[in-house]
C-alpha cells in the first residue's frame, strides 16, 4: 500500500512541475520587445551619484543615492548610519534624479 501510495505522489509532483514549467515558458515570451528596451534604457540611464526614488513592497517612496551597477539591478545607498542598501530594478523605479557635474 505504501509503495502504490509513494508512486501516485511521485506522478503527481511531476505533473504538476511539468505545468509550472510550462507555464513559465509561456509567460517568459509574453514580454514584448519593445517593453524590454524601454525597461533596460531606464536603467543605462541611470550614472553613479545619481538620486534614484523606488517604490519598496509596503508600497511607499524611498529615494537613495545610486552607487553601482549590480546582477539584478542599481545598488542604491539609502542612508542611515550604516548606508543601508537597497536594488533598485526596472520594476521598482519611481523616478531618477541626475547629479549635478
Amino acid at each position: 500500500m505504501g509503495l502504490v501510495f509513494s508512486r501516485v505522489l511521485l506522478l503527481a509532483a511531476c505533473s504538476i512541475r511539468v505545468r509550472v514549467l510550462s507555464w513559465r515558458q509561456e509567460t517568459a515570451g509574453t514580454t514584448a520587445a519593445g517593453e524590454q528596451g524601454k525597461e533596460d534604457a531606464v536603467l543605462d540611464f541611470i550614472r553613479p551619484g545619481d538620486r534614484v526614488t523606488i517604490r519598496n513592497r509596503f508600497n511607499q517612496e524611498r529615494t537613495g543615492k545610486a552607487v553601482m551597477r549590480g546582477t539584478y539591478g542599481w545598488v542604491l545607498n539609502m542612508g542611515g548610519r550604516y548606508g543601508t542598501p537597497a536594488i533598485a530594478d526596472e520594476r521598482n523605479i519611481v523616478r531618477v534624479t541626475t547629479a549635478r557635474a
